[in-house]
């Protein structure tokens, strides 16, 4: 091939020239962060079980929802917590998994519990929503804490006005 080239130089400018043009192409519709978050998306998944302890909980509520997610997709980690009158769990998928692909099959697989207790309410299933920080403001000063305090609140409410 490379013989090939080297008679025929044009080929070759041709070549290097559609490479160019395909790469100026691509470039303004490539996706670039400065920062770019890498943390995994988590789903919660929240059923409600009234006037259950939380052994009940447990053996009602958390495992059938691991029996029922652990054929999910790019599942890394599962965690449940059972508590009187609530079962919350954390779905964590891994980094090469589909978001939204993720959150419709644990969907799809938690409203398919068959058999749960009566007085269960629907799963509340939702993406855990993450916001970065962009800045942290500390109030100081020769103030008392209450003045601090009070000062502290009237730059948040100027903060949260300002527009942008």
């Amino acid at each position: 091939m490379i013989r090939w080239f080297a008679g025929h130089p044009t080929a070759a400018n041709l070549l290097f020239l559609i490479i160019m043009a395909a790469g100026l192409f691509a470039a303004p519709h490539l996706q670039r962060e400065t920062f770019p978050d890498y943390r995994p998306t988590e789903v919660s998944i929240d059923i409600i079980y009234r006037g259950a302890s939380a052994v009940d909980v447990e053996d009602a509520l958390c495992k059938r929802m691991y029996d029922a997610v652990k054929s999910v997709e790019h599942l890394d980690e599962f965690r449940c917590v059972a508590q009187d009158n609530i079962a919350t769990a954390i779905a964590k998928m891994e980094a090469k998994g589909n978001a939204l692909r993720f959150i419709n099959e644990l969907q799809t697989e938690v409203n398919a519990i068959t058999g749960l207790p009566e007085r269960t309410e629907r799963p509340i299933i939702r993406q855990k929503h993450r916001s970065d920080h962009v800045t942290a403001v500390a109030v100081t000063g020769d103030l008392s804490i209450s003045q601090l305090e009070n000062y502290a609140s009237y730059l948040e409410a100027k903060l949260m006005g300002l527009n942008g």
